[in-house]
């Protein structure tokens, strides 16, 4: 076949519209809203997730670059969703938010929304912070969408962002010497969210692991390493999402980090790994990666697609 001609189906077979698959039968799912990372890759947004339960859209993680268009071809509706998380601020997990908040401005939606994110550094704001940068009535980028976090705004529809004071070890019991479970960081009839600080180089990150209906899905985000708070953090996982972090031209290392993966869901016990964040460096060869991953663990390996649906 002409080199021309080949490369031009390949653009266009890049370039194509992503179908959603159906996320609206009964009981919990997961979708992948986006598989991609803040290197563009054509067909993936950025980090982005949906839970489901019972045909709504419960809980909203990540708004990476061209979540709010994949969130609208999922169908999800804003009215459903108890909150929005992030694993952390970079702008591959939290760019679309202005576009979402500007695109739920016409929603019929009448209760706060609360946005969970980590606290922040000398590198990064929190997330109180930059919500504020955002939609500030007065000094906000997006100012003319100050009615989301203004509390004198007539909107009843508000964005609540919230400072997650994670800490990178659970609590203990110095009576008794034993570890207490933490708090959840949030919960509701059917639901409990969980958070725990993970390490991310300077970024502040969080791993988040939700109970719904008697599931439990573990979203880990972006990691530099696994800790033994992390593994607790995350047994028995129904759902284990983590994330390819190998950066471009890193030899080797996209193999390495495929088996400290692996290792994660082994000592997890998790029941079904999705690997996502697929980026130029860990898209060029599944097979490598998923080797090295069977290599240490021995359940259900899946790599995520933009509006790919997982069933617990």
């Amino acid at each position: 076949m002409n080199h021309w001609i080949a490369a031009t189906l390949i653009g266009l077979l890049a370039t194509m519209p992503v179908h959603a698959e159906p996320c609206n039968e009964n009981g919990v799912r997961l979708q992948v809203l986006g598989s991609g990372g803040e290197a563009l890759v054509p067909g993936r947004a950025a980090s982005g997730y949906l839970v489901w339960k019972d045909q709504r859209a419960r809980l909203l993680v990540d708004t990476g670059s061209g979540v709010a268009l994949r969130f609208r071809q999922s169908g999800a509706d804003v009215e459903g969703l108890d909150a929005v998380l992030y694993t952390q601020l970079r702008v591959g997990h939290s760019g679309d938010l202005p576009a979402l908040a500007s695109a739920w401005q016409q929603s019929g939606r009448r209760r706060p929304l609360p946005l969970l994110g980590p606290g922040g550094s000398m590198t990064m704001p929190s997330t109180i912070s930059f919500v504020r940068a955002l939609f500030d009535q007065k000094r906000g980028a997006f100012r003319h969408l100050g009615d989301f976090v203004s509390p004198l705004g007539t909107r009843t529809f508000k964005l609540k962002p919230h400072d997650v004071a994670a800490k990178r070890k659970p609590h203990r019991n110095k009576n008794l010497g034993r570890q207490k479970p933490a708090p959840p960081v949030q919960r509701g009839a059917d639901y409990r969210l969980y958070a725990l600080a993970v390490s991310n180089g300077r970024t502040p990150g969080l791993a988040w692991r939700i109970h719904l209906d008697g599931k439990k899905i573990v979203i880990a985000g972006d990691l530099t390493r696994i800790t033994e708070p992390l593994i607790r953090f995350a047994q028995g996982a129904d759902l284990l999402v983590v994330h390819q972090s190998a950066h471009s031209g890193d030899e080797g290392h996209a193999t390495t980090l495929s088996g400290t993966l692996g290792s994660l869901a082994y000592r997890s016990r998790a029941r079904h790994l999705i690997v996502s964040h697929r980026i130029p460096s860990t898209l060029e060869d599944d097979k490598t990666a998923i080797n090295a991953i069977k290599n240490k663990y021995a359940g259900i390996v899946s790599f995520a697609d933009d509006l790919s649906c997982f069933d617990p």
